[in-house]
């Protein structure tokens, strides 16, 4: 089995897939950038956390299919655009984004109780789907 099809195998048996949309959507990401040279398990991360929706799913188009176009080996331009929209972003949407910077750089996600507290129920289960997802398929990147 290719890695692209074990990643979504893996997540469909886990449940992580918030219905078919979701696994949908992730799935044209893996087609189209699971065999880039920039491709890892913390991209894999985040074409699933953004695949939860179309907005972000958008977002995540742009950034990728730029990086293909431009022939990227490495992810630093994906977490310099990370660490950006966080800088811009509402208090949810900016600890997702420093979590998604975080997957894709290969670094331990670290957030505050209290911040934790702070973020809406909808953050709240980004993180921890997006946490439970990129743990999920840590075997097929071994």
């Amino acid at each position: 089995m290719s890695k692209n099809a074990e990643c979504i195998a893996k997540l469909g048996d886990a449940g992580l897939f918030e219905d078919a949309k979701h696994e949908e959507r992730f799935s044209k990401f893996m087609e189209s950038y699971g065999d880039k040279p920039f491709f890892n398990k913390g991209v894999c991360t985040c074409m699933f956390m953004s695949s939860m929706d179309d907005a972000h799913t958008a977002i995540l188009s742009e950034t990728l299919k730029s990086m293909s176009d431009e022939n990227e080996e490495s992810t630093k331009g994906m977490q310099s655009k990370g660490e950006n929209l966080a800088s811009f972003s509402s208090n949810d949407e900016a600890v997702i984004y420093k979590l998604s910077v975080s997957f894709v750089a290969g670094r331990p996600f670290f957030v505050t109780d209290d911040k934790i507290e702070s973020l809406s129920d909808h953050a709240k289960y980004v993180i921890e789907q997006s946490l439970k997802a990129n743990q999920t398929i840590a075997p097929v990147f071994a």
